[in-house]
């Protein structure tokens, strides 16, 4: 297996924003992929904070050529894996119109047990923002389950991606890293908590039926904040039976709630922004400073309402900072789950070898379904 990924230890939200995948981007990357004769299959994951390409890409690599790509010397299977990760390269230039020269500055690149190995990581939370958040395994599981119902996924993919979804509940059951839960729903709703400077409670949540979302405004209810929360035609009976602490208006009526909140956050897949300028500076109240929260990538909130005076933007890469302490004191933790991964990889490859010798065959020994 191959990996090229692009996250926040490498790229700042603005670059990540222009590797973001909508939905449909996604379909049409994974069956661009199925159509090239160099990978059995894919996955893609796109979140806020990442964009990962998994390929099932097998060379006949003996233990002697391993060694020779560690010393950095040329065999024809190292080749056929720089032809792999040149592929993947095109594929994102193709549909983001980032030249692969350029994309090399901000991917990083992974191979064999090492993609499996980060793969885990990522879906442990150990690769994440905040370590051990649990969204980002909702969201693997579901890039998972559209590659796998693109039948863009093969065997190997389908051992390795399930075994991890098995890795991610172990490290969960077995350590105490999500005892006290941290995410970046939190770390937002604790930081707009604090910067409420006058005696207006309400906060305006776009998106809050969404999975970020619906943290934040749990947390800030939770907080005895008010939140608005935005909902399309089609989904309001759904939304208002999920959550009935919060207030619940139309999409389209979102800049008249201006007036009687002290902060906007936005977490949505739209491709468009959510708030603009134009429309902030027609709705605002008068000597009513809003901060701003943009949670999303692509961007939701129009970077142009900074430059009006008085409503600060703060995107999502400045909860970075704030997540540090957090991830010091799961480091014990982060330990446990390291050893947890080593032993799931080794009998993910070894399950992999084993259809390898039955040639192809399924195997269901320590397989889980998502």
């Amino acid at each position: 297996m191959l990996c090229l990924s692009i996250s926040f230890k490498k790229a700042d939200a603005r670059i990540r924003q222009t590797f973001a995948f909508s939905k449909e981007e996604q379909i049409k990357l994974l069956e661009a992929l199925k159509q090239d004769d160099l990978f059995q299959g894919g996955v893609l994951l796109s979140t806020c904070n990442r964009c990962e390409l998994y390929a099932s890409f097998e060379t006949d690599r003996t233990s002697e050529e391993e060694n020779q790509i560690l010393c950095g010397s040329k065999s024809e299977s190292l080749k056929k894996i720089e032809d792999g990760f040149f592929g993947m390269e095109k594929l994102m230039e193709r549909f983001k119109l980032v030249p692969y020269e350029k994309l090399r500055n901000y991917a990083r690149y992974y191979q064999g047990k090492q993609a499996v190995s980060h793969l885990y990581k990522v879906a442990c939370g150990l690769d994440s923002m905040v370590l051990g958040e649990d969204e980002i395994l909702h969201q693997l599981k579901a890039a998972y389950r559209c590659a796998k119902e693109l039948g863009a996924t093969d065997g190997n993919l389908n051992i390795i991606f399930q075994k991890a979804f098995r890795c991610a509940k172990q490290s969960k059951s077995e350590t105490g890293i999500s005892k006290t839960p941290v995410s970046i729903g939190t770390l937002t709703a604790n930081f707009v908590e604090q910067q409420r400077k006058d005696r207006r409670k309400k906060v305006l949540v776009i998106g809050a039926g969404g999975q970020i979302g619906s943290i934040v405004s749990k947390d800030l209810t939770a907080k005895g904040i008010s939140v608005i929360g935005t909902f399309r035609s089609h989904g309001k009976e759904k939304q208002e039976e999920q959550d009935r602490e919060i207030c619940w208006i139309p999409y389209d009526l979102r800049y008249d709630s201006l007036k009687d909140v002290f902060a906007v956050v936005s977490a949505t897949t739209s491709p468009h922004y959510t708030m603009t300028r134009e429309g902030v500076r027609n709705h605002e109240g008068k000597n009513h400073r809003i901060l701003f929260v943009d949670l999303a990538i692509p961007y939701d909130i129009d970077r142009e309402i900074e430059t009006m005076g008085g409503h600060p933007v703060i995107g999502i890469d400045y909860f970075q900072e704030l997540a540090k302490e957090n991830n010091q004191r799961k480091q014990k933790e982060a330990v446990k789950i390291k050893r947890i991964i080593s032993d799931c990889v080794e009998e993910a490859l070894y399950q992999m070898k084993l259809r390898k010798l039955k040639g192809g065959a399924r195997i269901s020994r320590g397989v889980v379904e998502i």
